[in-house]
């Protein structure tokens, strides 16, 4: 059985893992992310293993959840950052280059 410290150390490391991947994403660093992506697909992949039916205190639920809203505000932003070339690269398999 899993402790709720080990559930919540599997959150925090996908949420720091999110904010690099962001960071890489700024900086155009897609082999630096495309790692970073895997590193975090490992934790997140832990998840279900360690997500047993511990209940996790009342902060550790707030942990829980401040982790879960910096990875979503980390993934919408990544989206934003790779909305424009995902367009681009669509429109060149379509063959609508410019």
């Amino acid at each position: 059985m899993s402790s709720p410290n080990d559930i919540l150390s599997l959150y925090e490391a996908v949420a720091d893992i999110s904010q690099q991947m962001l960071d890489a994403a700024r900086r155009k660093d897609w082999k630096d992310f495309n790692q970073l992506e895997l590193l975090c697909k490992g934790y997140v992949q832990q998840i279900p293993v360690h997500n047993d039916k511990t209940p996790l205190t009342a902060e550790g639920l707030q942990r829980k959840v401040a982790c879960l809203k910096k990875i979503f505000s980390n993934d919408k932003e990544i989206m934003d950052l790779l909305q424009p070339w995902m367009a681009r690269l669509s429109d060149l398999l379509d063959g609508n280059e410019e």
